[in-house]
């Protein structure tokens, strides 16, 4: 019990997420003195503290990502580049619908063109 206090205690004392191999391993191996631990229970400390590092870091990179995303969303430029893109999207849309007119006009046209000219005389 005191062991899984004393994890819990570095856990939250060493900030795990700023901490590198080299550091993890260093303090592991100062906490397994003080705590007299056997070379197999530092080794083992250490393994779990690497372990929570890497879950603290990826946490902590989760988060900022977030916060820095909605900041990002509530700034002018950003607002501005939203309303440019839905902007460009009608756009393209209708860009898009009337070369479909035309290429429909155009396929039509060269139909007609295409007529037989026999068919053509009876037109008259």
């Amino acid at each position: 019990m005191s062991d899984n206090l004393l994890k819990k205690g570095i856990y939250l004392g060493l900030g795990l997420a700023s901490l590198t191999k080299d550091k993890l391993a260093a303090v592991a191996a100062e906490v397994a003195k003080t705590a007299k631990l056997s070379e197999d229970e530092g080794r083992k400390l250490v393994g779990e503290l690497e372990t929570e590092s890497k879950k603290a870091q990826e946490q902590l990179k989760a988060q900022v990502d977030s916060l820095v995303e909605a900041a990002a969303k509530r700034l002018p430029c950003c607002q501005k580049l939203t309303a440019i893109e839905h902007r460009l999207a009608k756009l393209e849309t209708a860009i898009n619908k009337q070369a479909e007119a035309v290429a429909d006009a155009a396929a039509e046209a060269a139909a007609e063109e295409t007529e037989p000219v026999a068919h053509a005389h009876h037109k008259k």
